[in-house]
């Protein structure tokens, strides 16, 4: 689905954006690697917005691959992001990923062919999101009603930079917002009220 000039939505739990090459949070099953790459092209460039398996288990073979500063050894080591998430390797996780070969890491303030990375901390520390063309996409930074109305208090690792991420997304008003689970908001002037 095309929100505005190229930039695109795959629908999933998480979403995924798409904008020429780069793809945001390529997300799960592993087998969606494939509509990913009829999308993107040969050559995509993932961001990750944070190291949770379920945003990164279909990054296709081949990729390059950014994660947020801080988080880059989660994103490259399923042993690490497993044990760091549940506090011991489980073997038989449902979103267990793979190891990840790494290109580089953002950070906050920085671009990357055409997005700026923003800080949105809360959910994990180094949480990213990115802002092209007035679109927000924020991961986990904001969860849908379903997933509020399923897990009552969703996973964070830090209720204050959480509750400073949810300003900073106010302040930034984007026209669209794009959550990693839940539906996609045109928010420009609503988000107070959400």
């Amino acid at each position: 689905m095309e929100i505005k000039n190229g930039v695109r939505l795959l629908r999933g739990s998480p979403n995924t954006l798409i904008v020429g090459n780069y793809v945001v949070d390529p997300g799960q099953p592993e087998d969606r690697a494939g509509e990913i790459l009829s999308i993107a092209g040969r050559s995509p460039v993932v961001l990750l917005t944070h190291f949770h398996a379920d945003h990164l288990t279909a990054t296709p073979n081949g990729a390059e691959v950014y994660a947020p500063w801080g988080e880059e050894l989660f994103v490259a080591s399923v042993r690490a992001r497993l044990f760091f998430t549940h506090g011991v390797y489980v073997e038989g996780a449902v979103y267990k990923g793979s190891d990840i070969q790494l290109s580089g890491v953002v950070k906050p303030g920085e671009k990357i062919g055409p997005f700026e990375v923003v800080a949105l901390p809360g959910h994990t520390f180094g949480h990213v999101g990115y802002y092209t063309e007035g679109v927000l996409y924020a991961g986990d930074a904001l969860f849908g009603e379903k997933v509020l109305e399923k897990y009552g208090v969703p996973y964070l690792m830090d209720v204050d930079m959480f509750l400073s991420s949810l300003d900073k997304i106010i302040e930034l008003d984007p026209e669209t917002l794009v959550i990693g689970h839940g539906p996609l908001r045109v928010a420009r002037g609503e988000l107070r009220n959400w």
